[in-house]
């Protein structure tokens, strides 16, 4: 599943530099890259050698890789804020605006404010589906994922049934999204609808058999059904798919906690 922290576009890199390039731009979108590849792995070079390149006229890239160098130094609102005003130039491309919204979305979960995340992914949507203006296109083929974005957001925030619409809307556009069905499972396993969340976690097992997320999943569901046997074989399933997966951790305290309350 995904958490909030920051996804870097890497596939974003040659938006940002007009094509055909010149010598010029060519170094600057290598300059980029190697910018936010070091932002990941050394963010605190990776923001001083960012500065310097704003200092020297360096624009949006630069400015980008700084605002993904504050992410990885634990500056999420500050972060956040960049990547928003980033988004905010209407001459920019449409997916890279959408994009740097669903950054700053992720910066503002990881500080906390669930708020400014719900509303830059909800401004993404907006931007993603609205028809073209001065001959630029929507790009409709990134909807699914910022439905799904913004549904973590609402289930953070207790509102499942809101998300649910928005994971349904995923689904709608993106049939064969495991993803969206293993958190719309979720969200109606915490709604009390067992059937329908038994069902959206099989469809992702049969979708992705080797996901561990959904037999964390469905073992939630089959707890709910008082099912602590079936149960108990998906969490091990997790810990049998890669001990070392997240979900492997969760897995292992459900079935401490289960052989504690059960046997």
């Amino acid at each position: 599943m995904r958490s909030p922290t920051l996804v870097l576009f890497t596939a974003l890199i040659p938006l940002m530099i007009a094509d055909p390039l010149s010598a010029q731009e060519q170094s600057d979108q290598a300059r980029y890259g190697e910018c936010m590849a070091l932002a990941r792995e050394r963010p605190d070079k990776a923001f001083d050698q960012a500065g310097q390149w704003v200092d020297m006229g360096g624009g949006a890239p630069a400015r980008h890789c700084e605002a993904v160098a504050l992410m990885g130094l634990g500056e999420y609102a500050e972060a956040a804020h960049r990547l928003e005003t980033l988004a905010e130039d209407p001459t920019g491309d449409r997916a890279l605006r959408v994009n740097l919204l669903a950054q700053a979305a992720q910066g503002w979960l990881a500080a906390g404010d669930l708020s400014r995340a719900d509303a830059d992914q909800t401004t993404a949507i907006q931007l993603a589906a609205s028809s073209p203006d001065q001959g630029v296109a929507p790009v409709p083929h990134l909807l699914p994922d910022l439905y799904v974005d913004r549904a973590v957001t609402l289930a953070q925030a207790g509102k499942d049934e809101e998300a649910l619409r928005d994971l349904t809307q995923a689904l709608i556009l993106a049939p064969g999204k495991t993803e969206a069905f293993v958190l719309r499972s979720a969200a109606r396993r915490r709604l009390g609808n067992l059937p329908g969340a038994l069902t959206d976690v099989e469809q992702a097992i049969s979708l992705a058999p080797s996901n561990p997320e959904a037999y964390l999943e469905r073992g939630d569901v089959y707890l709910a059904l008082k099912r602590f046997d079936d149960a108990r074989a998906d969490w091990v399933k997790v810990l049998d798919l890669d001990p070392r997966d997240p979900a492997a951790d969760v897995a292992r305290a459900r079935i401490e906690e289960l052989d504690v309350h059960v046997n």
